[in-house]
């Protein structure tokens, strides 16, 4: 029979996600795995009174969320070498007759356990200031 008292000896001082870490090829404190793209939302931006067709406010949109990627990956101490910045903005297409920017971004640019939208983006105070109509949404 098993004791409750190894069991919560062994559950205090092991640390979870060290067992599985072997299994999906990552450090126990890693994001994503080496070679692993990280996981993406397919998202939606748009605005009321087609905003966006401005040429200057879609670009700065764009800017928002770049710096917002690109401090993510000067902040961490995290491998982020598959993280490239630019190419996730270029992965953003505007589509004028719509009005509508449409592309996957990183799922930790939003809050945990939500779909995303600009209330749970980590860039929604700038992005709110810029448009106040704005929204996220996922595809």
């Amino acid at each position: 029979m098993i004791s409750l008292i190894k069991l919560l000896k062994e559950a205090i001082t092991t640390n979870p996600y060290s067992k599985m870490s072997g299994l999906v090829a990552r450090s126990p404190n890693a994001l994503f795995g080496r070679g692993e793209t990280p996981p993406m939302w397919n998202i939606v931006i748009s605005a009321d009174n087609n905003e966006l067709a401005n040429d200057t406010k879609r670009k700065e949109v764009l800017r928002v969320i770049s710096k917002k990627l690109k401090a993510q990956a000067l902040s961490s101490d995290m491998d982020f070498s598959i993280l490239n910045p630019d190419k996730i903005i270029d992965g953003l297409k505007y589509y004028p007759a719509t009005g509508k920017i449409v592309g996957p971004l990183p799922k930790f640019l939003f809050k945990l356990g939500n779909n995303p939208s600009v209330k749970n983006a980590k860039f929604q105070y700038e992005l709110s200031r810029l448009i106040p109509s704005i929204e996220i949404k996922k595809k």
